[in-house]
């Protein structure tokens, strides 16, 4: 009788936690399968398919209030699994201060979602810039970072101003992550 009761137990608390971990989702789309997959999940969802290059697709469509996003998919060749998706926000105008108030948007609404942060830096380099003029100089030549990042149950999720001049919002999800480290793993 302990033999089966021990069982049980057992049986139970894997399937306990294997229910806790769930996929990271974009746009209640989960962040799983193959790139094609994956794909056609966006597409479902109101995003219209680009294209493909070099290993990236590209999807557009609204994302957390704005229009015309991109949506940058990749996998790797040996292993056909999404684990990372970057979100581009382009604000409506390219200077600093749009730029600006859509990472401060986005940091806000993801605060809201994920809870206060894991890690952040906002800050340019040395010398600090005196005006808007300045910081968009800055940006041009990749001289900050502002950069926050999150911690959830199913992934990481890092808010990051560009110097192309957009707000990404990366999405790396834990199981499928841990499943393409196992394959570099495996490969050395």
């Amino acid at each position: 009788m302990k033999k089966i009761f021990l069982i049980f137990i057992v049986c139970f608390c894997a399937l306990t936690a294997q229910a806790q971990t769930t996929h990271l989702k974009l746009k209640g789309v989960p962040i799983d399968g193959t790139r094609q997959e994956f794909i056609q999940r966006m597409e479902a969802a109101g995003f219209t398919y680009i294209d493909s290059l070099r290993g990236v697709s590209t999807l557009q469509g609204d994302f957390a209030g704005y229009k015309d996003c991109k949506i940058k998919v990749s996998t790797l060749d040996s292993k056909d699994l999404v684990s990372k998706v970057t979100a581009e926000i382009q604000p409506s105008q390219n200077t600093w201060p749009d730029l600006y108030a859509t990472y401060k948007q986005l940091k806000s609404l993801l605060k809201e979602k994920y809870g206060n942060p894991t890690y952040c830096v906002e800050k340019f380099n040395d010398p600090a810039p005196e005006n808007d003029f300045i910081r968009e100089l800055k940006i041009l030549f990749d001289a900050f970072n502002y950069t926050t990042k999150f911690t959830s149950k199913g992934g990481d999720i890092e808010l990051k101003i560009s110097s192309d001049y957009f707000v990404a919002i990366t999405y790396t999800d834990k199981i499928n992550s841990n499943i393409i480290r196992k394959t570099a793993i495996d490969d050395l």
